[in-house]
């Protein structure tokens, strides 16, 4: 299969060592833009010719550990281009911008049922309910300033969230397997911003 390489730069997935991390890769080729996966410890300078940047899952918690290297604490809140994190990706960005990670009161393993509950161009052709995948011990209980919930489940209150004043996204629920409904779509929607 031939895809037009869009470009907008390279979509750097950064790997915390989860296990779904080569799928979001092969998601973002799927969607005709050129990636690189790399090291979730990485400085400005290796970002020059980035579009976009993706924060993949992995095992660590942060509720055991939430040291976080200084350099990549600088590298995404002065990012000034779309920046979205998927499952650790997701809670680790709450953290850095001053949110609250902690132990899920039911944590959620397998289908789950997200609700957008505030349009964003994220879910643009999205229902307002499908079924997603998870896998997580850790959750967002508490957002950052400046960021607002664009989805939830039963069990977890921050499915979806935003930065208000940039493109920064973070989704607990893991768009790049099959087993996500529309999870392409979703994909798709947030590497389109790194168009503009």
């Amino acid at each position: 299969m031939c895809l037009e390489v869009l470009h907008v730069g390279r979509v750097y997935i950064l790997t915390p060592g989860g296990q779904y991390n080569h799928l979001i890769f092969r998601r973002v080729l799927e969607l005709g833009y050129e990636a690189s996966m790399r090291h979730l410890e990485i400085d400005s300078e290796s970002l020059r010719n980035a579009g976009a940047v993706i924060i993949g899952g992995g095992p660590g918690r942060l509720s055991l550990d939430n040291k976080v290297s200084e350099s990549l604490k600088d590298v995404l809140i002065n990012a000034q281009i779309p920046v979205l994190g998927i499952c650790y990706g997701h809670q680790l960005l709450a953290h850095l911008f001053g949110g609250v990670v902690a132990p899920s009161a039911k944590p959620e393993f397998g289908p789950a049922t997200i609700r957008v509950i505030e349009r964003d161009e994220l879910f643009e052709d999205v229902p307002n309910t499908f079924t997603a995948w998870l896998s997580h011990n850790d959750e967002v209980v508490e957002l950052p300033k400046n960021f607002e919930v664009l989805a939830d489940s039963q069990e977890c209150a921050f499915q979806a969230v935003k930065n208000v004043n940039s493109m920064i996204y973070g989704v607990q629920f893991h768009v790049e397997v099959e087993h996500t409904q529309h999870g392409k779509q979703v994909l798709g929607n947030f590497l389109r911003l790194a168009k503009r």
